[in-house]
């Protein structure tokens, strides 16, 4: 599936920003331990919604790879995540 622009702009920006430093690491080596405990500090640091957002997106890049590359990756370490509970906008 093709996302926007503005959804590609936004997921650079916050993995940029919340998830830097692992950039640089190889897939395999995020651990569930790794998601849970960058999850809880986003939380503390930056609030619920981006910390859900951060880990939404680390799943979405992680399957996307995990899809495409030939390697085989343990499953998705962000299972270990409790998300944080999030309201629904009035519309």
């Amino acid at each position: 599936d093709e996302c926007s622009p503005r959804s590609i702009e936004s997921m650079k920006y916050e993995v940029g920003l919340y998830l830097a430093d692992w950039l640089k690491r190889r897939l395999a080596e995020i651990t569930r331990n790794d998601c849970a405990t960058r999850h809880a500090r986003i939380t503390e640091q930056h609030g619920p919604y981006a910390a859900n957002r951060s880990m939404r997106f680390f799943r979405a890049c992680y399957r996307t790879a995990d899809k495409r590359l030939e390697e085989d990756l343990p499953r998705c370490p962000v299972v270990a995540v409790n998300f944080n509970k999030e309201r629904r906008r009035q519309e």
